[in-house]
C-alpha cells in the first residue's frame, strides 16, 4: 500500500500512522479464558486433556511512536503506554497518560459530551 500511494518513507517511522490505540474489552473473571490475560495469576485453562497456558512473546517495540493498550478485566481498565524513548522522555509520557486519563474521566462523567467541548481538560495536554 505504501508503495502504491508513493508515500515518502523515513526508515525510523511507520509510513502510514505513528500512534495506535488498542482496546480489548469484556474479559470476565468467571470466564476461563480470562485466566490467560496478563493480569491473571492463575496458571492456565483446562482444555480436554490439555492445559492452555500463556507464552509471553516479547513484542517488537518501536513499531509506533506511541501505543496505548487498554484491557478491561472485571470492570476495571488496565492501561499500558509504550513510546519511542528516542522521541519522548518520561515526562512527556506521563503528560500523555495524564491527558488520556483526564479525557476518560470527563467522558465518564458526561457520556454525551463532545471531545471538543470538554471542560476540566487542559488543552495544552493535547499539544505534545
Amino acid at each position: 500500500m505504501v508503495d502504491r500511494l508513493k508515500i515518502y518513507r523515513e526508515p525510523n517511522r511507520s509510513p502510514v500512522f505513528q500512534a495506535m490505540l488498542n482496546v480489548l474489552v469484556s474479559l470476565q473473571s468467571n470466564n476461563d479464558l480470562s485466566r490467560l490475560s496478563d493480569q491473571s495469576e492463575e496458571p492456565g485453562v483446562s482444555f480436554g486433556a490439555s492445559t492452555l497456558t500463556t507464552w509471553n512473546i516479547p513484542q517488537q517495540e518501536g513499531q509506533f511512536e506511541i501505543m496505548i493498550e487498554v484491557t478491561e478485566l472485571d470492570g476495571a481498565l488496565h492501561g499500558t503506554l509504550k513510546y519511542q524513548t528516542d522521541l519522548y522522555g518520561p515526562e512527556t509520557a506521563q503528560q500523555m497518560a495524564s491527558a488520556y486519563r483526564a479525557i476518560l474521566e470527563a467522558v465518564v462523567a458526561n457520556p454525551r459530551v463532545r471531545i471538543a467541548e470538554l471542560t476540566g481538560v487542559d488543552r495544552d495536554d493535547f499539544e505534545i
